[in-house]
């Protein structure tokens, strides 16, 4: 069945919008005072242009082979690498996420007549769909776990074996999303997500305990993450 969930409170704050725009928070602070303050005087604007809408599938997993999930009829056809990180999964959330199209608009409005104003919109939409894929992750998590389920395995598009002009058309392939649905998301005939602060992802549930040493091992932003370690 299909699930649309809008009841979403989103987290920004200014190091979140500068990193929404590719920089170092620390750096930026410690370099430009006007692109902290342009970041700190849009949170309010920004924040009333948000829709989040998180759309979910959750689909029973009924094989495993070594390059796709089977559900039924349908099929994931994930390659070996993210196979085998789902190869203990029973269940399936298929999951597309939007915070809506009006932030976009409005950046792309100002961007001749105000850029470090519209960079800074940019930084929110940026930061806004990351942390509400980070709720959704917990939500369903936690659901997951209330149905038995002691592990939820996330993958994202945008590895090597898992490039986004395939993933994000297996995702929607998996969603089936009705005509209403479509009003408020969709996939371009180019595979582009549509609004453009947008993302999909996939999450395994499993009656493994999660593994925690291989939490990151299905993001796309892996190996060039900002948010990892930096190794010695």
């Amino acid at each position: 069945m299909l699930q649309t969930l809008d009841d979403w409170t989103l987290r920004l704050d200014v190091d979140a919008i500068l990193r929404g725009q590719g920089m170092d928070p620390a750096a930026v602070r410690a370099r430009s005072a006007r692109i902290v303050a342009a970041a700190e005087n849009t949170i309010d604007e920004g924040r009333a242009l948000l829709s989040p809408l998180v759309i979910s599938r959750e689909l029973t997993v009924t094989g495993h082979e070594p390059d796709r999930l089977l559900f039924g009829a349908a099929v994931l056809p994930c390659g070996p690498v993210i196979a085998k990180r789902l190869r203990s999964a029973e269940h399936l959330v298929a999951i597309a996420a939007t915070i809506g199209p009006a932030l976009d608009e409005v950046a792309i409005d100002m961007v001749t007549k105000e850029p470090m104003r519209a960079l800074a919109i940019h930084g929110i939409g940026g930061a806004a769909v990351e942390d509400l894929a980070e709720q959704a992750c917990r939500r369903f998590r936690e659901q997951g776990r209330a149905d038995g389920f002691l592990g939820a395995i996330p993958c994202w598009p945008g590895r090597p074996e898992w490039p986004n002009h395939e993933a994000q058309r297996q995702i929607f392939d998996l969603l089936d999303l009705d005509e209403g649905a479509c009003a408020a998301i969709d996939l371009t005939a180019s595979h582009l997500m549509r609004p453009a602060k947008s993302l999909s992802f996939v999450i395994g549930l499993s009656q493994a305990p999660d593994d925690e040493a291989a939490t990151c091992d299905g993001c796309g932003l892996r190996p060039d993450c900002p948010y990892l370690p930096v190794e010695e």
